[in-house]
């Protein structure tokens, strides 16, 4: 994508109110002077995930840029600026890392750690069911990626398969806080809206309720059930999730994650941690 302009470098306001001629303005697809937009590879309710190149040093990365039509939304802005403060508190492997946050030309943006791989959704779709020992080698890492953030009282509120990306090595990193409920702070979702995806929430979060850190446990439990089924681990027919696993599955295993989604919440596990110590004994016996 290219810029268009009526002369070699377009007039540039100087803070005394002067104009010159000999500073162009960025192009379209280099955002602040620093980010290259090299292609978008995401698309979400509200930004685009391009893969960038940081050209001051030289590196790949992910570029989140909101809709330029959410920019007038003053809680879409706040939410989607929040997202980025929390992302950079969190020190794991297994949480997405920011690089840098800002506007440009009006449009907020967040650079992000470039991370290579595809999205669970993604490799279920191509691979159809993961062994046993595969599902809870990832599904493990996203289980420290969520203590990380329930460490910091932070509930990420949508633990899907789409935002689960898997790296060289089957490394798991979590991505997207952009729904993320931080008790700390002013509530931005409205006390009737639900926040998360639907197929994937806790069915306290259904009702509209603040979901603790167990509703994330569930949803981890979920990303299980669907990698280890090969598809959508609720299908509207009434059944418990668990009944959607394929025979082979170990009976410990299987006890595991009917706890882990559990509709009464106490029954869950208690911590992150908890749950993944769980998971990985039941399939060391």
């Amino acid at each position: 994508m290219t810029g268009t302009s009526t002369s070699d470098a377009e007039l540039v306001t100087r803070p005394d109110g002067l104009c010159r001629r000999d500073a162009p303005l960025p192009s379209p697809d280099v955002i602040a002077g620093r980010y290259r937009l090299d292609g978008r590879v995401g698309r979400g309710g509200m930004a685009d995930v391009h893969l960038g190149h940081d050209l001051r040093l030289d590196r790949k990365v992910a570029i989140k840029r909101m809709h330029p039509e959410l920019v007038s939304r003053p809680l879409a802005v706040e939410r989607f600026r929040r997202e980025a403060i929390l992302l950079a508190a969190i020190d794991s492997p297994h949480v997405v890392a920011v690089h840098d946050h800002g506007d440009d030309r009006g449009v907020p943006y967040t650079v992000l750690r470039h991370v290579a791989g595809a999205t669970l959704d993604r490799v279920v779709e191509h691979q159809r069911r993961l062994s046993v020992t595969r599902t809870v080698h990832l599904v493990a890492q996203v289980l420290d990626g969520l203590a990380a953030l329930h460490d910091r009282r932070l509930v990420h509120r949508d633990v899907t398969p789409a935002n689960v990306m898997i790296g060289r090595g089957d490394r798991v990193v979590l991505l997207d806080l952009g729904v993320a409920l931080d008790p700390r702070r002013r509530r931005l979702t409205p006390v009737d809206e639900r926040a998360g995806t639907p197929g994937f929430m806790a069915p306290e979060a259904l009702v509209a309720r603040d979901p603790d850190h167990r509703a994330d446990l569930f949803g981890a439990g979920l990303l299980a059930i669907h990698a280890l089924s090969g598809g959508p681990p609720l299908h509207g027919d009434g059944r418990a999730a668990v009944d959607h696993l394929p025979d082979a599955v170990p009976a410990g295993l299987r006890a595991v994650l009917a706890a882990a989604t559990s509709p009464a919440v106490d029954a869950r596990p208690a911590s992150a941690a908890e749950l993944r110590a769980r998971l990985v004994a039941a399939v060391a016996t």
